[in-house]
């Protein structure tokens, strides 16, 4: 039995412009490091992440 997770794969239409944004809008060592499709999934999560935290103030806020 094994312990893999299967992932869905999803494909996306990039330009070169937007490919080269993407790989270049950080500047550190660890960034330039991360596989392209890496990258995407941190921006994808970080977005997630930070567009969650408001909604999760705004509740305690109305508390």
């Amino acid at each position: 039995m094994s312990n893999f997770k299967e992932m869905a794969r999803y494909s996306l239409e990039i330009s070169d412009e937007e490919k080269q944004r993407i790989e270049t809008c950080r500047s550190d060592l660890s960034w330039k490091e991360l596989s392209f499709g890496a990258k995407l999934r941190v921006l994808v999560f970080e977005r997630v992440e930070a567009l969650s935290q408001p909604n999760s103030a705004n509740e305690s806020n109305s508390k």
